[in-house]
């Protein structure tokens, strides 16, 4: 089938959108200049005689025409405006509006929509300035500032891309050095917080009228609010596959517009004044949710149908998706670096192709066809993002399609309850059927993502491979004519499953080795495997980025849970990195040291209110005690108080095998005696954020049972004489390791 056949404005938008795509991506000058001659000799080609009877020449000019004219927007765009530091060197004079806030205990980031940059043009941006905060106070949302800093790129982590989640948010970098900062005005509260803050005082309603489980999910599901979702809900929907459940997309504003329209109908009114208020329906939910990009996308596409409906009675889906996009790129170019704009419109490119296909008749009954086109359209839709989610997230749900329909079900039910609650408080027996609907949602949602083995591993290369090589030929199913349909999609079908089984038992595989890994590359963590269980060790001082940087030292060795997470400190920041962790991952069982001040006992306060609110066990144990794994055992030795100075102790234990970590002068502080103890009986040492490591080698001379040595940091500096003495002794030495496999079995 060719998608494109009859619709040559689907072909030129898709054409254009993918040079522009491309060419904003990568910023290379001879693959554009090289592009641009390509397409000046197609243009130059559709002018000669012969090549006529082949081709449509007036579609090729305008295609090309178009092409060009994405590659001069994206360098206009993003090459010559966007990059705001690149525009200003030195410090800049700032003036602008304070759009948004986040406070932290010391400092603040604001993001600031700038009016004037220096006095020069073309100088609206959005900017994240970062505030001491006892320095710099009294601004709020819609004050009208002015500063002088310097105006920076943002710094990519290896757990976190900064310039991409930015870029995407059409912020042109951060001022971070402010050497003076003043209010002009106090300004106006901006229209779109009102929004929020109506937004939040119906997700109260909602709360208020059910609970705070069943209310946060409804939160997420009808208005995108998503602070208000059980904590770990976030996990379960992503290893079952129904993550895209939670995010607004189309499924959730047809789901509203069909019961809208059903509305209209039972009203009794005409098809046209139904359209004309299922328009305006539309974009005031557009407007309620925040215009949010798959929202924008669904919207303007069901908008644009509707349109085309009242002018001709008629619709056509494929041009609507791609003029959608195509508006949204238009209005906001740095949206094409947000992924939810892809993932959105590539699943719905697939239930429309789907559609087209369903249109053949086919002779079942009306529940058995229900069931049929149900699974096609998840099996469309994640056949059409299965190369985006493969390398992108590292992994994927095997029982996807299947949960789509089952859940769409009741999700569908309970967003029409929920609204009957919202609007209807004073019918009782509402509540009543929607609070067991959200919670049999919620309670499935837990016991399917418990499931072993339900969500596998994509970390292979394998797998990536095959991916790219899939997605190519379903998508030369969309625009190639092929007579035997039925085959061709049984066969990519059967190819889906086979990628699927391969990543199974890769997957298992990799979970059932013995193994113990070190990772040191921005956070320091232990990671043990054994029995097809997971432990992690978090053994270094904890930041915000702490829970990013564990999730992806899981994900590179290909793991998919974590049944035991053991922390050997407390931070500041510990219950927020435990939200988030719990929020990406699977965790069972959490270990927490015992507090040791009173800042440690109400920073356990707050984890143990988020076990209350989540499905994990919070284990708490003192020093010296075994945590263990299968034959393994882990025993925290020593630790610091919040606030003094970072030592750190442990060992483990796997057969007779002792691997032990050392941090920050433990050898010249209060545990040296336990040290020297537990290092006599050790074969391996870690030596981690040491300031320098000459007086802590001179002191593990005496012990002749080391095997390996290995330094965490360059900050370790060893002379010769002290090298030698190792490698004479046969102790293999390891210097600044990032990651390293301790053993595997």
């Amino acid at each position: 089938m060719n998608i494109f056949d009859k619709r040559p404005l689907s072909l030129i938008l898709c054409i254009t959108l993918g040079s522009f795509v491309f060419f904003s991506f990568y910023e290379s000058l001879f693959l554009r200049i090289t592009s641009v001659f390509i397409i000046l000799t197609a243009i130059i080609l559709s002018f000669i005689n012969p090549l006529k009877k082949h081709i449509n020449p007036i579609l090729v000019r305008i295609a090309a025409i178009s092409s060009l004219l994405a590659i001069l927007c994206s360098f206009i765009y993003f090459d010559l405006w966007f990059k705001a530091y690149e525009r200003y060197d030195g410090e800049a004079h700032i003036v602008g509006e304070v759009q948004e806030i986040k406070h932290s205990s010391y400092s603040s980031s604001v993001i600031i929509s700038t009016s004037d940059i220096n006095g020069k043009l073309f100088s609206k941006y959005k900017l994240t300035v970062y505030l001491n905060n006892e320095e710099y106070y009294g601004y709020s949302i819609g004050s009208k500032v002015k500063l002088k800093g310097e105006i920076v790129p943002f710094s990519n982590s290896d757990s976190f891309d900064a310039n991409g989640y930015y870029t995407s948010r059409g912020i042109s970098g951060s001022v971070k050095e402010v050497t003076e900062f003043n209010i002009i005005d106090s300004g106006e509260y901006p229209i779109s917080y009102k929004i929020k803050d109506f937004r939040e005082s119906i997700c109260r309603r909602i709360i208020i009228n059910s609970n705070k489980d069943v209310g946060g999910l409804l939160c997420a599901l009808l208005l995108g609010e998503k602070d208000y979702l059980p904590l770990g809900v976030k996990t379960d929907f992503s290893r079952i596959g129904i993550s895209h459940i939670l995010a607004l997309s189309g499924m959730h504003l047809a789901i509203l517009a069909i019961g809208f329209s059903k509305l209209m109908m039972f009203m009794k009114l005409g098809k046209k004044p139904a359209t004309i208020l299922t328009i305006l329906f539309t974009a005031l939910y557009m407007i309620l949710t925040g215009l949010s990009l798959s929202v924008m996308r669904a919207g303007f596409m069901l908008i644009i149908s509707a349109v085309l409906f009242l002018l001709g009675n008629t619709k056509d889906s494929m041009t609507s998706l791609f003029v959608s996009v195509s508006l949204i790129c238009i209005f906001q170019p740095y949206a094409i670096f947000d992924l939810s704009l892809w993932l959105s419109a590539f699943a719905t490119l697939g239930i429309v192709v789907m559609s087209e296909y369903q249109s053949e008749k086919y002779e079942k009954p009306s529940f058995l066809r229900w069931i049929f086109t149900s699974l096609m359209s998840s099996f469309f839709a994640i056949s059409a993002t299965f190369a985006i989610t493969t390398l992108k997230f590292d992994g994927f749900s095997l029982i996807a399609p299947i949960s789509t329909l089952f859940f769409g079900v009741f999700v569908e039910l309970f967003i029409y309850l929920g609204i009957g609650i919202l609007i209807f408080t004073f019918i009782t027996p509402l509540k009543y059927v929607f609070v067991p609907v959200g919670n049999l949602i919620l309670y499935f949602a837990d016991l399917f993502s418990d499931i072993n083995g339900i969500y596998v591993s994509s970390n292979f290369y394998i797998i990536k491979f095959l991916s790219l090589i899939f997605s190519a030929l379903f998508f030369l199913f969309f625009i190639i004519k092929i007579k035997r349909k039925k085959t061709a999609i049984a066969c990519l079908a059967a190819m889906l499953c086979v990628i699927f089984s391969i990543s199974a038992v890769l997957t298992y595989s990799h979970q059932r080795k013995n193994t113990l890994t070190y990772f040191s590359i921005t956070n320091e963590h232990l990671i043990l495997t054994e029995n097809n269980q997971t432990l992690a060790v978090d053994i270094a001082s904890y930041d915000e980025s702490t829970a990013y940087s564990l999730y992806n030292d899981i994900e590179s060795v290909k793991l998919t849970k974590i049944d035991k997470y053991v922390l050997t400190n407390y931070s500041y920041y510990l219950d927020e990195s435990i939200s988030t962790l719990i929020n990406s991952i699977l965790v069972h069982e959490i270990y927490i040291p015992a507090p040791q001040n009173a800042t440690e006992e109400r920073i356990l306060s707050q984890i143990a209110n988020l076990s209350g609110n989540a499905n994990f066990d919070l284990i708490i144990y003192i020093n010296e005690d075994y945590i263990e794994l299968g034959k393994t055992k882990i025993v925290p030795l020593y630790r610091y108080k919040l606030g003094e100075k970072k030592q750190n102790l442990l060992t483990i234990m796997h057969e007779d095998t002792y691997y032990t970590y050392l941090t920050d002068d433990i050898l010249t502080g209060d545990a040296k005696n336990m040290a020297s103890d537990i290092i006599a009986q050790s074969h391996v040492i870690i030596l981690g954020r040491h300031k320098s490591g000459n007086s802590v080698c001179e002191f593990l001379r005496k012990f002749d049972n080391l095997k390996e040595i290995i330094f965490a940091t360059s900050k370790i500096n060893i002379d010769e004489k002290t090298y030698r003495y190792y490698i004479d002794k046969g102790t293999d030495m390891y210097f600044e390791v990032w990651s390293k496999k301790l053993y595997v079995e």
